[in-house]
C-alpha cells in the first residue's frame, strides 16, 4: 500500500534538488569574480585618528600595499587578513600586518636595524628595534 503524500514528497525533493543545483551554479560563478575583483583601497587612520597612507588590499592576488611597502597575504579567514612585508633577501627584519575585516582595526609590527644619526651615508650606532603601530582602515564613503 503506497504511503499517502509520497508522490508529492518525491516531487518536492526534485524541485529542491533543482533549486540547490541552480544555487550552487550561481555561487560558483560569483565567487571567482569576487576573489579576482582587484584591489580595494581603504582609508586608514592611526590610533589617534590622524590620517595615514591608504591600504590597498588585493585578496585575489594575495597582496597588500601600504604607502611604498608591499606585503604578501599569508593567511586569511572570514575575520582576519595577515600579511608579511616583501623584503630584499639581505635586509634584516620586516613587518607583519594583521587587519580585522569586520572592525577595520589593524596592528602592524616592525623589526629593523635603525639609526638616528648618519655620517657620510652610513648609520652611526645602529640598533635592532621593534615598533608596534595600530589604527583603523575603512572603505571610503561614496
Amino acid at each position: 500500500m503506497p504511503l499517502r503524500g509520497s508522490a508529492g514528497s518525491v516531487q518536492m525533493m526534485g524541485i529542491w534538488e533543482k533549486f540547490m543545483r541552480v544555487l550552487a551554479l550561481i555561487v560558483a560563478l560569483l565567487l571567482p569574480s569576487a576573489a579576482t575583483a582587484g584591489a580595494v583601497t581603504l582609508k586608514c587612520t592611526d590610533q589617534s585618528g590622524q590620517p595615514v597612507a591608504d591600504l590597498q588590499v588585493d585578496v585575489g592576488a594575495g597582496e597588500m600595499r601600504w604607502s611604498i611597502i608591499s606585503y604578501r597575504i599569508t593567511q586569511q579567514d572570514e575575520r582576519y587578513i595577515s600579511a608579511t612585508e616583501i623584503t630584499e633577501a639581505d635586509r634584516v627584519g620586516g613587518e607583519v600586518w594583521v587587519l580585522d575585516r569586520v572592525t577595520g582595526q589593524y596592528t602592524r609590527a616592525a623589526v629593523a636595524i635603525l639609526a638616528s644619526q648618519f655620517a657620510e651615508g652610513r648609520p652611526i650606532d645602529p640598533k635592532l628595534q621593534a615598533s608596534i603601530y595600530s589604527g583603523t582602515c575603512k572603505a571610503p564613503v561614496l
